[in-house]
């Protein structure tokens, strides 16, 4: 079934060694698991369950805690962020935009 997926090879053994190799990576991961006492059968474990964790969640968590602190920090010090202004006191952004109207640009 796997072998849909692989580019043609006229060497069985190699192709088969390859599927294997892949999964153990998969394994490694954690996403499968192969069955006591069956060689051939293998187990898809729930990937959600198998991927996100109570370590990751916390992880997690503590990522999007310092995200509030920083936007919370931002709009408290009330400072503002000169890196798209010119001396002029345009915007680097206002270049980009197009002023000619929209009926005006020959389009058709």
């Amino acid at each position: 079934m796997v072998r849909v997926f692989l580019p043609a090879s006229g060497n069985e053994a190699r192709m088969m060694d390859r599927i294997n190799t892949h999964l153990n990576k998969i394994a490694d991961l954690g996403f499968i698991r192969r069955l006591k006492g069956e060689k051939d059968k293998i187990e898809v474990i729930r990937i959600l369950k198998a991927f996100v964790d109570a370590q990751w969640l916390s992880e997690l968590k503590d990522r999007l805690k310092e995200y509030q602190a920083h936007l919370e920090d931002d709009n408290d010090s009330g400072s503002t962020d000169d890196s798209h202004t010119d001396p002029s006191g345009g915007s680097d952004m206002d270049a980009d935009i197009d002023s000619t109207p929209a009926g005006d640009r020959g389009g058709g």
